[in-house]
């Protein structure tokens, strides 16, 4: 009896999921930018040597355009330009042995927003993503989920005064 409580135990933290993504402005907008601030563009890149994969990087624009379309803010007035720096995912093989003692997926960005019209950058983020889906992280995409959870902390931090 006593095996199969622990063995329950074990099934159940194998399963248990987290998601930390800390952004911090490293140059927050100007007072009332915000208010009026459309996205026109989206541009995703990845340093070399980040692990970034073709695959994350486009889950990442697409996620990044979802929430935006979303809140209703692609519009004309600014440009964000996100940059990888850094990418650990753990196989969806790990996940389904070990679930969330695999560890956590981790995406690092920065993201700038610009004006389209003078260029003049409007504002600054770094985004730590740190994204634990646990044993479920076997049975979905682990970029995608990553990338997710990435851009929707990004765009609720962009759009938080609004």
């Amino acid at each position: 009896m006593r095996v199969f409580k622990l063995a329950i135990i074990a099934a159940a933290l194998s399963l248990v999921s987290a998601c930390t993504t800390a952004v911090t402005a490293t140059k927050p907008f100007d007072k009332n930018v915000q208010q009026d601030l459309k996205i026109e563009q989206v541009l995703v890149d990845a340093i070399p040597g980040s692990g970034a994969t073709t695959t994350l990087v486009a889950a990442l624009r697409s996620s990044v355009l979802q929430k935006l379309t979303a809140k209703g803010a692609l519009g004309e007035n600014a440009n964000l330009h996100i940059v990888i720096s850094r990418v650990v995912i753990k196989s969806t093989g790990n996940r389904a042995m070990i679930g969330a003692l695999a560890g956590s997926n981790k995406l690092d960005v920065t993201a700038t927003v610009k004006s389209q019209s003078s260029g003049k950058v409007l504002a600054e983020f770094d985004v730590k993503g740190d994204y634990n889906p646990g044993g479920f992280g076997a049975f979905s995409n682990p970029e995608s989920s990553t990338a997710e959870g990435v851009a929707e902390a990004l765009v609720a931090e962009i759009y938080k005064n609004r």
